[in-house]
Parts: C-alpha cells; sequence; structure tokens
C-alpha cells in the first residue's frame, strides 16, 4: 500500500455537500429495488463525491472477465475517448477483487504499481488522477465492483464520503430486487445499431478499429482464443481486455460471443490484411 498522503497532492475540488450524499443514498436505494432506473443512481453517486465518471460492472469469477459495464460519464458522448463497456476495478485490484471486504474503499494512489497498464493508459486517454474501487458482493459466479474516477485530487471530505456511501452501498446491494443489473445493462444496449456500408473486417474498416484491434478481430474470426491472441500478439491479460472494451464499443456488440457472431455474419473482403487498419 502507498502513502496516505499522495491522495492529497494537487489540486482538489469543491468541498462536496453533505445533502448531495443524502439524496444519492436515496437513489441509489429506491433503484436497487427497481424504483427508478439504476443509470440515475449512479449519476448522483458520482456527482455527489464530485467524480467524472462511475461504473458499476459484473466480473466473472472464474476468468475474471468483465461483462458488460454500467457507465455514468460526464464528457459528452462524441469526446469520451476511450469509449469503455466495462470497468477497470480487476485490473486494479488484481488478486484482491474476490478477497476485499463488501463495502471497503481501494484508491488507485494507495495501491502498489502492478499490472495495472489498461487503467494507466485510460487515465492518460481522459486526464483522470484517480480511482476508487467499492466491491459490492460476490455469488459462486460473480463479483460486482463499484468504481469511481476522478479528473483531480481527492481531498479528505470526498474520501469520508466515499467511505460513508461504501458500507451503505453494499449492505443494500444484498437485499437489492434480484436480476436489477442484468436489466439495466440489457436496457442501456437496447440502442440502434449503426448501419455499416462494408462488414467490420473489411478494406473499409468501417467501425475504425486501430490496427491492434483489428487484428484482435481477425484473430477472433479465426478461431483463436483469447490466451492464443495474447501469446500471438504478446500482450497482457490487461491489455486484452482493453482491446475487447474498445472493439465491443466500436462494434456495438455487448460481449465476445456477440462479436464473433458480428465478425462472421457477412463475408469479409478477400483481402483481410492489416493496410485497412486505422491507427
Amino acid at each position: 500500500m502507498g502513502d496516505m498522503s499522495k491522495i492529497m497532492g494537487g489540486p482538489v475540488s469543491t468541498v462536496p455537500s453533505a445533502a448531495g450524499g443524502i439524496a444519492a443514498i436515496a437513489n441509489w436505494c429506491e433503484a436497487l429495488q427497481g424504483k427508478s432506473p439504476l443509470i440515475n443512481a449512479l449519476h448522483s453517486i458520482k456527482d455527489a463525491v464530485l467524480a467524472d465518471m462511475a461504473i458499476l460492472t459484473r466480473y466473472s469469477r472464474v476468468s475474471g472477465d468483465a461483462y458488460r459495464g454500467l457507465i455514468a460519464d460526464n464528457a459528452p458522448h462524441a469526446h469520451r475517448t476511450p469509449s469503455v463497456q466495462g470497468g477497470f476495478g480487476q485490473d486494479m485490484l488484481g488478486a484482491y477483487a474476490t478477497m476485499a471486504k463488501p463495502g471497503s474503499v481501494w484508491l488507485h494512489s494507495m495501491l502498489d504499481e502492478g499490472d495495472n497498464d489498461a487503467l494507466h493508459a485510460f487515465h492518460r486517454a481522459r486526464g483522470f488522477v484517480e480511482t476508487a474501487v467499492i466491491p459490492l458482493g460476490m455469488d459462486e459466479k460473480h463479483y460486482v465492483l463499484f468504481e469511481l474516477h476522478f479528473a483531480h485530487a481527492i481531498g479528505p471530505a470526498e474520501v469520508g464520503l466515499i467511505n460513508m456511501f461504501a458500507a451503505t452501498m453494499a449492505q443494500t446491494w444484498k437485499n437489492r430486487t434480484p436480476g436489477v443489473l442484468t436489466e439495466s445493462m440489457l436496457n442501456r444496449a437496447r440502442r440502434p445499431q449503426p448501419a455499416t456500408a462494408a462488414p467490420i473486417l473489411s478494406h473499409e474498416n468501417p467501425c475504425r478499429l486501430s490496427r491492434a484491434e483489428y487484428r484482435v478481430c481477425l484473430m477472433l474470426s479465426r478461431g483463436l482464443s483469447k490466451p492464443q491472441i495474447q501469446s500471438e500478439l504478446a500482450i497482457t491479460n490487461s491489455t486484452m481486455r482493453t482491446h475487447l472494451r474498445n472493439i465491443y464499443a466500436k462494434t456495438c456488440t455487448t460481449g465476445q460471443s456477440d462479436l464473433i457472431y458480428a465478425l462472421m455474419s457477412a463475408e469479409p473482403a478477400t483481402h483481410l490484411g492489416l493496410a485497412g487498419a486505422v491507427a
């Protein structure tokens, strides 16, 4: 663990209000009972602690892979670069992800450096300097992490409010209406699909995949597994997850099986080289 004083360095935002915190918790509790949209609760909590993004993500206990996350983002849609589909909590916590106590708070600035290249790249791209992760709960197959991203160094008031939220959020998560997260993610995924004039892997590269993302898609379409792709491209597991998150966002797919179906649903061009990939 790092030095607690590290989170106090740099410019600190204005102090969050207690009234905003109470309203945010009320919204969260209502959303977990299916009485209001869960995405609205994420925005309330994000705004209450002066964060710039909140992500609620369910992970597989077997593979550690993230399912599609529920994301509340301050940035206008056109400026969300890179786009994200899932969270970075697993990358940040590593082995602690399945051992952390529900309701505990983990700050990126207080953790030892590790295999966090995906989170570091995301921070650089979006100008974020801090991330707080709250484990909410776990069952036989999944665990759920809530994370907050900040473009400023967070001060004692924000840390205190996050800690207050964390215990209540984990406790109420245990009593949520079954299926509330799944239904929320499905509702967010039900949006018009972009019409493309060419297959994903065609020369036109209609989804504007980067060179690395194009390679990953090409290998998936040829039946290679994720470990095989990582070995072939000499990339880490977290980098592979980052590529997939970006690919899902650009292709409007909701997971690997959905992506592979999209890749195979139309006959790609015969010249599937990498020349069409846009860096």
